[in-house]
């Protein structure tokens, strides 16, 4: 009854190491997705937690009451504070915030120009 290994019993034993060797790299490929995928997570609530305290600041120094001197000074040091931020986290975010979208810098660019047209009318009353 004991004939011994044939070689086609190692040929069987070699494919199902390699199966047992191909599951394992499958399921520790997923584990590895699993945790790098839930620090990512965790990680950009944490950036949206960040990102919602200087919307607040920036509503605030949007709202003050005061002068628009102080208005001003207030809204530039929010300005570097989330530029300053954003530099050190996303190039892409910092340049969206700084630029939005092409449509958002023709209309700044247009208000600029009719504010000049206008300074540049009435002259006297700013100079």
């Amino acid at each position: 009854m004991s004939e011994g290994i044939r070689p086609l019993d190692w040929w069987m034993l070699g494919i199902e190491a390699a199966v047992l060797i191909l599951v394992g790299y499958g399921e520790s490929v997923t584990l590895v997705q699993q945790v790098t995928g839930a620090k990512r997570k965790k990680r950009l609530r944490r950036i949206t937690s960040e990102l919602r305290g200087f919307v607040t600041s920036g509503e605030d120094a949007r709202n003050r009451p005061d002068n628009p001197n102080a208005r001003i000074t207030s809204a530039n040091a929010w300005i570097v504070e989330v530029e300053r931020y954003l530099a050190s986290r996303s190039e892409k975010a910092l340049l969206e915030f700084r630029w939005g979208s092409g449509r958002q810098v023709s209309m700044e660019l247009q208000a600029r120009l009719d504010n000049l047209h206008r300074i540049s009318q009435n002259a006297e009353n700013y100079f």
